[in-house]
């Protein structure tokens, strides 16, 4: 009932700056990772070790307590139709994966965005009393008053001359089968009718998924480490299916910066930050 009254509530975008997000946090302790979970999760991505963590993973655990706080009672926003934009994940220390571990997720101060609300939600992860894992999650409630304003046009994209392209392909039920391993059922990504719903022309991929399988191309990295800390920036969908190409490059100092192009169009940026 209470996701029904969620679903049903209307957005909130005005006086923001009178919510006290405090009180939005959800969390367990003593979460076991489930061994099949896990293995489903890394062949679903691409991700070829099972003894090494991949760095969406923890995050992908803590989805279903977000999910928790986007229906709360009194969250001014429907889950429905927020997007998610930006992504931060510190990979602090190694994890036992034979080992239980406390999740907390903590909603953020909501701020102004000019095309809506954005707000972040912080989740950390203990392992016996000790940080090993932090992610940041900023999401956007788009007010469509706002987002109808004319968008300036994007910055063409160049490729580095020492980017490396690897050809990445997103099936048309990718959606639905990810959907299966992370939980997230947003009705945009499972199938052309129900995206068509919500504005979108075809089903589009999930961000997380998009990010995940970047990532697991650079697995080999030496950067993407325990210590590391990884950055990206979701700028546009990526509409299924569709072949894309990742191209990543090795900087000097040893961060890797990588992008999804898909016809030319960039889907997202980032970059992984070794340990200091």
């Amino acid at each position: 009932m209470s996701l029904l009254r969620a679903l049903l509530r209307k957005n909130q975008f005005q006086d923001i700056n009178g919510i006290d997000t405090s009180g939005f946090h959800s969390g367990a302790k003593n979460v076991t990772i489930n061994k099949s979970h896990f293995y489903a999760f890394c062949e679903s991505i691409g991700w070829p070790s099972h003894n090494q963590l991949p760095p969406t993973y923890l995050q992908v655990l803590a989805n279903k307590y977000v999910q928790n706080i986007l229906t709360q009672s009194g969250f001014p926003f429907r889950p429905l139709g927020i997007v998610h934009i930006e992504n931060e994940i510190n990979m602090l220390a190694d994890v036992d994966l034979n080992l239980p571990i406390d999740i907390y997720c903590q909603l953020q101060p909501l701020q102004q965005h000019h095309k809506g609300v954005c707000f972040s939600v912080v989740i950390d992860v203990r392992q016996f009393q000790r940080n090993v894992y932090k992610a940041d999650c900023k999401m956007l409630c788009i007010d469509n008053t706002l987002a109808k304003t004319k968008r300036s046009p994007h910055a063409e994209y160049q490729k580095a001359e020492n980017a490396i392209t690897k050809n990445l392909t997103f099936p048309s039920d990718i959606g639905r089968r990810y959907a299966k391993v992370s939980g997230d059922y947003n009705p945009i990504h499972l199938t052309s009718l129900t995206a068509k719903l919500l504005g979108f022309k075809r089903a589009i991929a999930h961000g997380m998924y998009s990010q995940a399988l970047c990532l697991s191309q650079l697995h080999a990295c030496e950067s993407l480490k325990t210590g590391s800390t990884i950055k990206v920036k979701f700028k546009q969908p990526l509409f299924l299916s569709t072949a894309s190409n990742l191209d990543y490059a090795c900087q000097q100092d040893k961060k890797v910066e990588f992008t999804l192009v898909t016809n030319g169009k960039v889907n997202l940026q980032g970059q992984v930050t070794p340990a200091l």
